[in-house]
């Protein structure tokens, strides 16, 4: 529970620290990211922007909230995974061909190699900092969205409640998707003493022995790094340093002797596609916007908003 309570604070802690820097770049992302076009019966009336409530064009541009609507992204993002290899175009079918090859290369030629290796490598020491790693995959890790989301709520911090909420998602229809494999295909643990080759598929009555692919810990790691990675790119160390806890992360798992190689490896490329396609849905939803307006001088129009996605 110690461990538990260490995990939640150090990637919560990681979050704020990110945020110091969120109101340094605003302005930059904004104009970047923002194009504002205004609309009237008097053209002359568009050198006048400023009389348009800054409030307005905030919460046009205000993503992610906790209601109903965010609820309803659960199911249609799930429905927008499961038709997305049907709608793939024919470089990412090469960039998925790829990675199949790889797979197959840590299928084959590392899997065995690196769990023996692992294990004849495992010590005391080893142990106690893939204990601590081991939290930071667990699915309880989804609570720190809790304190992050409230953290965005009281400072009125939008960025940090999207944080939230994109990684609880993530999380969570990452996790759901993972146990479709886990027990259809019902591969072998490394600790069961069977051989990487081994599967059973559908196999019920032995489920925890026969559940390796995927790694859930890995799925739930790399969700969460993504979602960071991905909101706060602007910052160049952010994306490195998280994904490298996410892969130590995974890589525990092997020396835990609870998965394979190409288990955690299949698990991140599926984690981080499924995480990045919620990103970009929430990304592109509601871009545009259009309002009527009231300028000073009394002309009448119409104001288009209009978010590029990034």
């Amino acid at each position: 529970m110690r461990y538990n309570i260490i995990s939640y604070f150090i990637f919560l802690g990681i979050v704020l620290v990110f945020n110091i820097n969120e109101l340094k770049s605003q302005i930059f992302d904004t104009l970047r990211t923002n194009t504002l076009i205004q609309i009237t019966k008097n053209h002359n009336s568009l050198q006048n922007n400023d009389s348009i409530n800054n409030e307005t064009i905030k919460n046009s541009f205000e993503k992610t909230e906790l209601n109903l609507d965010y609820l309803k992204e659960y199911w249609y993002d799930t429905k927008a995974i499961a038709v997305s290899p049907f709608k793939t175009s024919k470089k990412k079918w090469i960039a998925t061909g790829c990675i199949f090859i790889a797979a197959s290369g840590v299928y084959f030629g590392i899997d065995q190699n690196l769990k023996n290796w692992s294990q004849e490598k495992r010590n005391l020491t080893s142990d106690k900092i893939s204990q601590r790693l081991e939290h930071l995959g667990n699915g309880k890790i989804a609570i720190i969205t809790v304190p992050i989301y409230l953290y965005g709520l009281a400072f009125k911090k939008p960025k940090a409640k999207r944080v939230a909420l994109l990684s609880l998602e993530s999380i969570i229809i990452a996790g759901l998707i993972n146990q479709i494999p886990k027990y259809a295909f019902g591969r072998a643990r490394p600790w069961s003493g069977e051989s990487y080759n081994r599967w059973k598929p559908f196999n019920f009555s032995e489920i925890y022995t026969y559940n390796s692919f995927y790694s859930g810990h890995t799925t739930t790691i790399f969700a969460l790094s993504t979602v960071i990675a991905e909101e706060y790119k602007h910052i160049k160390v952010v994306p490195p340093i998280i994904y490298t806890i996410a892969g130590i992360t995974a890589l525990s798992r092997v020396h835990d002797n609870a998965h394979w190689a190409s288990d955690i490896f299949i698990s991140a490329v599926i984690s981080h596609y499924i995480t990045k396609l919620i990103i970009k849905k929430n990304a592109c939803s509601k871009n545009l916007s259009i309002s009527p307006t009231l300028q000073f001088n009394n002309n009448i129009g119409i104001s288009l908003y209009y978010k590029f996605s990034y």
